[in-house]
């Protein structure tokens, strides 16, 4: 070792979300969760009419819910920081630059 200080930089660091952005978390979510149901309707009614379901169908409804997921989970998080940090709840403030 060479006797230096060990100077890691601190990246970020994080504040609570104010109103506006669980407004904005909030509005994703019902976004995404009106585009996942439009998504499994449409799936629903091309599977019932066909007796088989596109792929095409399949995919966008897996990928409706996965938004469903992210969105959700956004929400949960309580702070916002220069970088996104999802083991620490830390939402990354470039998500709400709209």
């Amino acid at each position: 070792m060479s006797g230096k200080k060990n100077t890691v930089r601190q990246l970020s660091s994080s504040r609570l979300k104010d109103a506006y952005e669980k407004d904005i978390d909030t509005e994703k979510l019902l976004v995404a969760v009106d585009n996942s149901l439009e998504a499994a309707s449409e799936f629903i009614g091309q599977y019932e009419e066909m007796g088989d379901c596109f792929y095409s169908a399949f995919h966008k409804m897996r990928e409706s819910l996965q938004e469903v997921h992210h969105c959700k989970r956004v929400r949960a998080m309580a702070k916002v920081g220069r970088v996104w940090d999802f083991d620490k709840e830390v939402t990354g403030e470039h998500y709400y630059n709209v």
